[in-house]
């Protein structure tokens, strides 16, 4: 496996400490830097580079001199994929507009909060950035697993099951009941999705997606939805399968630019509720992770850590990230291709 060399862009001590003990959990060479030559030099000499880049306007080295944002974020614009790019910030991204007036150079981001298991974490969504379709959510958990359970929903009615009993299981685990209840929320917002907004037809255009959320139908084979749920020591996973790989870059990060709270939200035009939903997952507190093969597979995961109250919870690691091929296309019509 290609190791990544990890380059951390931040004068902040706490980032230093933190991405030093990603690295060692990774094996990886690590450097840190804070100038434009330094950081073009590292991203010309090493083509497996992951950047993790300090992106707020306060209390690092932008503030000292507001040029050197645009100047650092130019060089990565011009340099690396932003699939390899993280933006690391105090609070989301909806908080920094001004990082979307362009096209983002970056397809990932971390708060920062670091109390455990936050390294273990974040070193394994690091790793994955270097690998092909790095599908299945066991691979962003250690191998002792404390439990691990699967469902496959055959019907758009089986989802209310399903989100009873992930509610159930947690329950069970000890997770207290507030914390329990968001969990199914977030487990159904991904199902709807899998359900009603990833299914599209050979010519790339949405076949359920302004249905009624309540409509039952029998899903055919290759729409069945697949729900698993992991439990570790520390942290916990629920991941979403859907059979489309429909899910296109472009919307999540669409969804990291958007601030809903100071305004009210309007779908976009053919949308039936489109974003909202995921948007509503990130405000909770859970980190989210996609992972799409086009036109084969979208694995949407949700990850929070084991803890013994709801603040905690809040205070804990957070993040979002995309890993995907190109952005998903849609084909011609064959009316629109004059036949």
């Amino acid at each position: 496996m290609v190791k990544p060399h990890l380059i951390l862009i931040s004068d902040l001590e706490p980032d230093t400490v933190f991405f030093a003990s990603v690295a060692t959990r990774l094996g990886c060479p690590f450097t840190q830097v804070t100038d434009r030559v330094t950081l073009k030099t590292l991203l010309n000499s090493f083509p497996n580079a992951v950047v993790i880049w300090s992106a707020d306007f306060k209390e690092n080295l932008p503030t000292k001199n507001p040029k050197s944002l645009l100047t650092l974020s130019e060089t990565l614009r011009k340099t690396i994929a932003p699939s390899r790019v993280f933006a690391l910030t105090d609070q989301p991204m909806s908080r920094h507009p001004k990082h979307f007036e362009q096209a983002p150079f970056f397809q990932h981001q971390i708060l920062r909060r670091y109390p455990e298991p936050a390294v273990d974490v974040v070193a394994r969504i690091i790793r994955s950035v270097l690998i092909p379709d790095p599908l299945g959510i066991k691979r962003y958990f250690p191998n002792e697993l404390v439990n691990s359970q699967s469902l496959t929903l055959k019907r758009a009615k089986h989802r209310g099951v399903a989100v009873e009993a992930v509610q159930s299981f947690f329950t069970k685990k000890g997770v207290k009941p507030r914390l329990a209840a968001r969990v199914a929320q977030a487990t159904d917002e991904l199902l709807m999705n899998a359900i009603f907004n990833a299914p599209h037809n050979p010519f790339g255009n949405p076949t359920r997606r302004m249905m009624d959320r309540a409509e039952d139908f029998e899903l055919g084979k290759n729409e069945y939805v697949q729900l698993e749920i992991i439990v570790s020591a520390q942290y916990v996973g629920v991941c979403v399968t859907d059979q489309f790989g429909a899910l296109d870059k472009d919307v999540v990060m669409r969804l990291m630019s958007n601030d809903y709270r100071g305004k009210e939200y309007v779908p976009k035009s053919g949308e039936r509720g489109a974003g909202l939903g995921i948007y509503g997952i990130m405000e909770m507190g859970f980190s989210l992770l996609f992972v799409v093969k086009p036109g084969v597979r979208t694995d949407a995961m949700i990850f929070f850590p084991v803890t013994g109250n709801y603040k905690n919870f809040r205070e804990g690691f957070q993040f979002i990230g995309y890993f995907g091929g190109p952005t998903f296309k849609r084909l011609p019509s064959a009316e629109e291709q004059g036949n």
